[in-house]
């Protein structure tokens, strides 16, 4: 009876190893991303929204590209991520872009990708902001405030995330949002963030994936999906965004 329930224990034993092997070879082999897919980082605004169909038409034509979205895509992470080799290509404002490439000798700025990105949200009944909530790092936005609303005196620099809570918390009496954020907010008076067009967002690239096959496709499908974002009327389709909307925005994606 002894030797039975040892050899019933050693069976169990060698189930649940091989359970957890099986478990684990799964698991890595999930975490594994495909070698021959771009790898590419960008935050949660348009930009963000644009790549998923990036993505989508890449693989149409044959191309496979890795989608990483980051809550602030000049956030700490996403940096050290494109530093690291962790991203091929990443969506940057120009300041951090500048940073990078400056200390990074594989990286370099591709181009202007986003233009005129982001629009200033203010309080219904404030006619002249005291207080702007601005994006963390984005300095260059600091600059349009202070040269378009110089009612403005105070910046708060806050979290992507954090910018609607600083104007419906009265921290802020205005903030910078992406479109994105905007189309999600109507209570908010909008007006344009500047009369002349400013970068949003430039493509920090590794210079060793600028000759790949992989590199030529994301291109190819980027210029193709801006056609349709570089449209208003699709914009209002596709997302619902307001004709009052509509007619403070002057989103632009750059062709390359």
């Amino acid at each position: 009876m002894e030797s039975k329930v040892r050899a019933g224990i050693f069976i169990g034993i060698v189930v649940l190893l091989t359970i957890a092997l099986s478990l684990t070879l799964y698991l890595e082999n999930r975490r594994q991303p495909d070698p021959l897919a771009l790898r590419v980082g960008v935050g949660e605004g348009m930009a963000g929204l644009m790549m998923g169909d990036v993505a989508i038409a890449a693989e149409e034509a044959g191309f496979i590209i890795d989608v990483n979205l980051f809550v602030d895509c000049c956030g700490n992470a996403a940096q050290w991520a494109i530093n690291s080799g962790a991203l091929d290509v990443g969506f940057f404002c120009p300041g951090i872009a500048g940073v990078l490439t400056s200390l990074n000798r594989e990286l370099e700025i591709y181009g202007a990708a986003v233009m005129n990105s982001e629009v200033m949200a203010i309080r219904a009944g404030i006619d002249a902001p005291a207080v702007a909530a601005v994006p963390f790092q984005r300095y260059f936005l600091n600059d349009l405030v202070h040269e378009n609303f110089p009612s403005v005196t105070e910046i708060i620099q806050a979290a992507p995330d954090a910018l609607l809570f600083a104007l419906s918390s009265g921290r802020a009496e205005s903030a910078i949002l992406d479109v994105a954020q905007a189309m999600r907010a109507p209570e908010y008076v909008f007006m344009p963030l500047s009369a002349e067009d400013f970068v949003s967002y430039t493509l920090v690239v590794h210079k060793d994936i600028i000759d790949t096959p992989q590199f030529a496709g994301f291109i190819e499908a980027y210029n193709l999906v801006a056609d349709d974002y570089n449209d208003p009327a699709y914009l209002a389709s596709r997302f619902g965004v307001s004709d009052a909307l509509l007619s403070v925005i002057n989103l632009r994606f750059a062709y390359m």
